[in-house]
């Protein structure tokens, strides 16, 4: 099955549970496909899935990347990258406004 079909039918079934539950529906060559292939596509569908249940033993913030640093400024400014400082500005500070904004 190509790419085109298998995206045609997840848009149709939204899941994979729900195309396996109507596989009675698709075209003869279709359901002999999936048939056939029935675990691989269990099993990509699987390792697919992206888990939310995880438990964390760390704070998200602890997890921050420390881009801005006293240094930073000077190395741009040695190396005249034209605006950059004000750039980095920018991003300093839509950072503050914004970073882990979701997770507090």
């Amino acid at each position: 099955m190509g790419p085109k079909t298998a995206e045609k039918l997840i848009l149709q079934y939204k899941t994979v549970e729900n195309l396996l539950a109507s596989i009675d529906k698709l075209k003869p060559a279709q359901r002999k496909k999936i048939e056939s292939d029935r675990d691989i596509l269990i099993l990509s569908r699987k390792l697919a899935e992206i888990k939310l249940d995880v438990p964390l033993t760390f704070k998200l913030k602890d997890a921050e990347i420390r881009f801005f640093h006293d240094q930073l400024y000077a190395n741009i400014n040695a190396i005249k990258i034209k605006g950059m400082a004000r750039i980095l500005d920018m991003i300093k500070e839509w950072n503050k406004e914004h970073l882990f904004e979701d997770f507090a």
